[in-house]
């Protein structure tokens, strides 16, 4: 997956959280071309806080998003949005919530 960043300067991820940590977890992840990537989403299991820590570091230029839901759920129930993904400031400490309720946006 790192090389097929660097290779297609791919630009939005969605993941599950193994993944998330496996790929920050690379060892050439520090050194990689990861620049493009600019919106990562994820869910569908637990987070550990200190996964999205080091993907926050291991990818400054990236917006993060989680999801959380199931089929029942039409699939989303919550979602945790960029503004929750920050280690400083108001909205800090929410990396492991599992956001807030998921609105539809009315059609215009």
């Amino acid at each position: 997956m790192l090389a097929a960043i660097e290779r297609f300067r791919v630009t939005n991820l969605l993941l599950v959280p193994v993944m998330v940590n496996m790929l920050i977890s690379h060892p050439r992840i520090t050194e990689a071309g990861v620049s493009s990537v600019r919106w990562l989403g994820y869910g569908g299991s637990v987070i550990p806080e200190a996964v999205p820590r080091r993907a926050i570091a291991a990818f400054p230029n990236c917006r993060f998003q989680q999801a959380y839901g199931h089929t029942e759920l039409s699939p989303i129930a919550t979602i945790l949005g960029p503004e929750y993904h920050v280690l400083d400031g108001l909205n800090a400490g929410k990396l492991t919530s599992a956001g807030r309720a998921a609105r539809l946006q009315p059609r215009s």
